[in-house]
């Protein structure tokens, strides 16, 4: 029979370090040897003209994508990573929001501003973690936000090497990015 000293000390434990695993994925994160590869993304392959640069890919549900071979933006223009959980009414909702350096923002500027209306997939060990419609050109960041399951946000952060926190950046400004 269990002591109610030990049964104690078992809710306790319980009670103490699962919230604190639940918590534990954000942060901000830089890279480390992982890697990130934003790549043009397609539903059909009847919408490619050139099908050998391309190649099939699962998200995380399992659903196929063509995916270019070619790499938009890699991690090298990637800075950082940071991930934060927000309740809102009865559910939770996550921001991830990846940071590019400062000498990459003209480069991510002009690649999503020529694909409006394309799908950029983001592309983690193979898998396609979101594959997301163009709207607007991007430049200093892209925003990722919803209802994600937890076990899909510790799956992306998997590998990345938790970093300082990094500051919270206001409206950048508009005449510093032109000047790159």
């Amino acid at each position: 029979m269990i002591s109610n000293k030990f049964l104690i000390f078992i809710i306790f434990c319980l009670l103490t370090f699962f919230p604190a695993i639940s918590a534990a994925q954000e942060g901000y994160y830089r890279l480390g040897k992982e890697k990130l590869e934003f790549r043009l993304t397609v539903v059909n392959i009847e919408e490619t003209k050139g099908k050998n640069d391309w190649e099939e890919l699962t998200n995380l549900e399992n659903k196929r994508f063509f995916v270019s071979k070619k790499v938009e933006i890699d991690s090298d223009e990637v800075d950082g990573v940071l991930v934060e959980k927000k309740m809102h009414a009865d559910y939770e909702i996550w921001h991830i929001l990846i940071y590019f350096k400062k000498e990459s923002w003209n480069k991510v500027r002009d690649i999503t501003n020529r694909n409006i209306g394309r799908r950029l997939g983001l592309v983690k060990r193979g898998k396609l973690f979101i594959v997301p419609v163009i709207f607007e050109a991007l430049d200093t960041q892209v925003d990722i936000a919803g209802t994600i399951d937890t076990s899909i946000v510790e799956w992306f952060v998997a590998g990345f090497t938790r970093a300082e926190r990094h500051p919270r950046r206001k409206q950048i400004d508009k005449e510093d990015i032109k000047s790159q």
